[in-house]
C-alpha cells in the first residue's frame, strides 16, 4: 500500500509543475489536474461542491472527509471521492498532507 502511494506522489510530481499557492502544488496532464495539498491541524475547508470528479488520498496524517453531512475518517492510503456536485468538505485532524486528484468529465 505505502508504495503506491509513493509511486502515485511520485507521478504527481513528476508532472508539470505550477507555483504552488498555499501550500498547493498543482500539475495538469491531458485533463487530470493533481494537487500536492498541506492541511494545517485544525483546517476545514469550506462546504463546496466541484463539477468534476474529485478524489483525495491522504498520504501524512489524520483527516475526515464530510460528503452531505456524514463524516467519514481517510486513513493514510485510502482515499475518498467527491462525486460532481456534491457538497463535501475536508477536516484535518493533526498537520496532514493529501494528494487531490480531479478527473475531467466523459466526453459525451
Amino acid at each position: 500500500m505505502r508504495d503506491s502511494i509513493r509511486q502515485l506522489r511520485e507521478m504527481t510530481l513528476a508532472l508539470p509543475v505550477h507555483p504552488a499557492t498555499q501550500g498547493h502544488t498543482h500539475a495538469e496532464c491531458e485533463g487530470v489536474v493533481t494537487s500536492d495539498v498541506f492541511l494545517a491541524e485544525g483546517t476545514e475547508s469550506p462546504r463546496h461542491t466541484h463539477d468534476k470528479l474529485t478524489v483525495i488520498v491522504p498520504y501524512r496524517g489524520e483527516v475526515v472527509a464530510v460528503i452531505e453531512d456524514k463524516e467519514r475518517f481517510v486513513p493514510v492510503g485510502r482515499s475518498v471521492y467527491f462525486l460532481p456536485g456534491s457538497l463535501h468538505c475536508v477536516k484535518a485532524l493533526v498537520d496532514s498532507w493529501v494528494i487531490q486528484i480531479t478527473v475531467p468529465n466523459e466526453e459525451g
